[in-house]
């Protein structure tokens, strides 16, 4: 979901928006061993059986506009994870969860007809 609202007679805009995702995986790798010719034979060491689940929230804030000629644009960015996983085989396990800001800063300055100063700043 995303908004955008314009202030200071249309010359400057912020734009806030959300989204969630959820996925889970059930993935089940089943080895046979089939080189004696006889019935196949379920291989334990080789075979796996590995559930896993993440759940991620993420929400942006953007502000951007003009000063003279001068292009601005501030945003910042959170995003928050929830990892799952668990291999039934041998019950090992794993959890991850964790919450990261990303700012970012974008200024653009027209030198010369056709050419640009341009400047990004982006935390990953």
């Amino acid at each position: 979901m995303d908004y955008t609202h314009p202030f200071l007679h249309q010359k400057w805009k912020a734009e806030i928006g959300v989204k969630a995702s959820s996925m889970k995986a059930d993935n089940e790798l089943e080895y046979y061993d089939v080189s004696n010719n006889q019935q196949p034979l379920y291989d334990t060491f080789l075979s796996n059986h590995f559930i896993y689940q993440e759940n991620i929230q993420a929400a942006y804030l953007t502000m951007s506009g003009k000063i003279d000629k001068l292009e601005l644009q501030f945003g910042l960015r959170m995003e928050n994870s929830d990892i799952d996983g668990i291999q039934l085989v041998d019950q090992v396990g794993f959890e991850k969860n964790y919450t990261n800001f990303f700012p970012s800063i974008f200024m653009n300055y027209p030198i010369i007809k056709n050419y640009n100063l341009g400047l990004n700043l982006v935390a990953e």
